[in-house]
């Protein structure tokens, strides 16, 4: 072999590679953001597996000392996400892995004094910013003292901690809070917060640093003078990345009150709003530009999402910076940043309570289509032809009121003599696309389509083919619209699902081995002609054996004669279309758990395909 043959033949293969995980990545980036565009953070399930796991440990270990304090006569309040998690889902975020409460200075100096009485102290002076080692020293203590209980005092906060690794390692983070002066203003509390910040570029000891911030605030005789104005504590300035925006009343705050915790009891504030006001802006309920996985159960790498645009230079260009390896290992990396989020998603956006779908493009699309698929539907009642909603659109229908917020489609039924019609009634209307020129091993079909469209004027046109009837309205396939109709079938009283079942995999089987989309129609033409089994009215309907979900879909029964008949009218974004008497019942003979999100989730396939094209 050539060489130029071989490195072209190895060049490809990496290519291949790379664009596998590039895919993988946009596409679980993309999850994420849809799913969480979609989502009611006011409905949101807890999360599963390790990190629900992690949570739980998590709060009994904290549960243990809310009741100590309250045992020494400490007062406490959950603040931050826990505070957020606690006033809008009772319990952690779904995302969320420590637990963060807030004290007034008298019982936070009066927690201190207990925790160096009767637990273990970490050695701060051993930790520097410059040296980021602050996990390095935790990690060093716990490894000597494995499940002692023990606290650190950071120039920050004051953590209380367990455990014998990073890895299961128990935290409690304790923030002071502080009463100001009246006349302490909003400008000598920015003022403040910028001498902290420069002086801790200076002060690179942990240890040197929390004695001069308790020294600065010794000498500050307008802070711990108890007053209607409490903020966060001097020394809890730095972390809060919070611009200044209002003062805390003490009655924002006192008394506290008890509410239930992931069945626990915890305090909060007494305004939690106010909190959460000053915390997170007035849009503390809707869901984060940005949702982090943290790092307690080894996440700390692998799922903070990388902040950039999925423009392919920009992408490129950040990727470039961030990684020093191959394209292939760097969107490997980043498909491992993005994956647990979109499954974390999966797992706690509650699909009974999503939002409509929240992409301009996506939900444009679904908006013309829905009007062509009146314009249709409004054509076949005019010729007295009997469709019904199924498919995806029908759980639509039944879930949402509308569009599944990641469809692109439309979908019908029509029993087999309607079915016949609408092929003799189409081809009196309107032109054809030819199928002939269709080949499985070409992978041609949206090529032929296509085509077909840019000569079209904007006509409607439709195929019959081995799957369904598709009708299109569109200059291109790309800004196409379209409505698919299956056929379905009346099926002999006695003929069970187990023989149904049979004979479809017999003919997937069979049209595996036909190339051609117009042998494959004449192929199953000839089978619906020669089917014994069906009958010209009975109890029983199934797809019929032309139809996509024959062969695709895994049918859990028979639809009963009743879950479609008498069809009735339901509303669908906005308009009225006719729909199964039993949707639930009909809905559940393809898909039993359609309440849940599907296991091969896929967003707007066919708009994605489009997306690929070259106009």
């Amino acid at each position: 072999m050539e060489k130029s043959v071989l490195i072209k033949r190895l060049k490809n293969k990496f290519i291949s590679k790379e664009e596998k995980f590039k895919d993988y990545y946009k596409k679980s980036y993309h999850t994420y953001q849809f799913l969480k565009n979609i989502a009611d953070p006011k409905f949101l399930k807890p999360c599963k597996g390790e990190l629900r796991e992690y949570q739980l440990s998590l709060l009994s270990f904290a549960k243990t000392w809310f009741d100590e304090f309250e045992k020494q006569g400490v007062k406490y309040f959950l603040i931050s996400g826990n505070l957020l998690g606690a006033y809008r889902n009772k319990g952690f975020i779904p995302w969320d892995d420590d637990i963060d409460i807030g004290m007034i200075r008298d019982d936070f100096d009066k927690l201190i004094e207990y925790l160096r009485k009767n637990c273990l102290e970490v050695d701060v002076s051993e930790i520097s910013y410059s040296k980021r080692n602050r996990s390095f020293v935790i990690n060093e203590f716990i490894k000597k003292n494995p499940n002692k209980m023990s606290f650190a005092i950071f120039p920050t906060h004051l953590q209380i901690l367990q455990g014998d690794n990073m890895k299961n390692l128990m935290t409690l983070d304790i923030h002071p809070y502080d009463y100001y002066s009246d006349d302490y203003t909003e400008e000598d509390i920015k003022k403040d917060i910028n001498l902290i910040k420069r002086q801790k570029t200076k002060i690179d000891n942990f240890a040197e640093l929390n004695k001069y911030l308790k020294e600065l605030r010794l000498s500050n005789n307008k802070i711990g003078v108890k007053s209607n104005k409490i903020y966060y504590g001097y020394d809890n300035y730095d972390i809060t990345f919070i611009p200044f925006t209002d003062w805390y009343k003490a009655d924002d705050i006192l008394p506290v009150q008890k509410v239930d915790y992931e069945n626990t009891q915890c305090y909060i504030p007494n305004k939690p709003e106010k909190s959460l006001l000053i915390n997170y802006g007035k849009d503390y309920m809707s869901m984060p530009k940005e949702i982090k996985l943290n790092s307690h159960i080894g996440y700390r790498e692998a799922c903070n999402v990388v902040k950039h645009s999925l423009d392919k230079q920009v992408m490129l260009k950040k990727i470039e910076r961030k990684f020093r390896f191959s394209k292939e290992k760097k969107y490997k990396e980043l498909y491992k940043k993005t994956k647990p989020l979109a499954d974390l998603m999966l797992d706690i956006v509650d699909i009974k309570t999503i939002k409509p779908c929240q992409e301009k493009r996506l939900r444009q699309y679904q908006l013309d289509c829905v009007e062509f698929a009146k314009k249709m539907t409004d054509f076949f009642d005019a010729h007295n032809l009997e469709y019904f909603i199924t498919s995806g659109t029908l759980i639509g229908v039944v879930r949402h009121g509308g569009f599944v917020p990641w469809d692109d489609d439309f979908d019908v039924g029509m029993m087999r003599k309607d079915y016949e019609r609408l092929k003799l009634i189409l081809k009196e209307n309107f032109k054809s696309i030819d199928i002939s020129k269709i080949s499985v091993s070409k992978g041609n079909s949206i090529q032929v389509i296509d085509s077909a469209l840019k000569n079209s004027n904007g006509e409607i046109l439709y195929y019959n083919g081995p799957k369904y009837t598709q009708i299109y309205q569109g200059e291109s396939f790309k800004n196409c619209r379209l409505i698919e109709v299956f056929p379905h079938e009346y099926y002999k009283d006695e003929y069970t699902l187990t023989e149904y079942k049979k004979y479809m995999s017999t003919i997937k089987n069979q049209l595996g081995l036909i190339d051609s989309w117009q042998d494959m129609t004449d192929f199953l033409n000839l089978e619906i002609k020669n089917n014994k089994n069906v009958a010209d009215k009975s109890s029983f309907i199934y797809y019929g054996v032309d139809s996509l979900g024959s062969y695709i879909v895994n049918p859990t029964g028979p639809m009963s004669q009743d879950m479609i008949f008498p069809r009735k009218k339901v509303k669908f974004e906005g308009y009225e279309f006719w729909a199964p008497n039993d949707p639930d019942g009909y809905i559940r003979v393809q898909y039993p758990d359609y309440w849940n999100f599907p296991s091969n989730f896929s967003i707007a396939p066919l708009l994605e395909i489009k997306t690929k094209q070259k106009s």
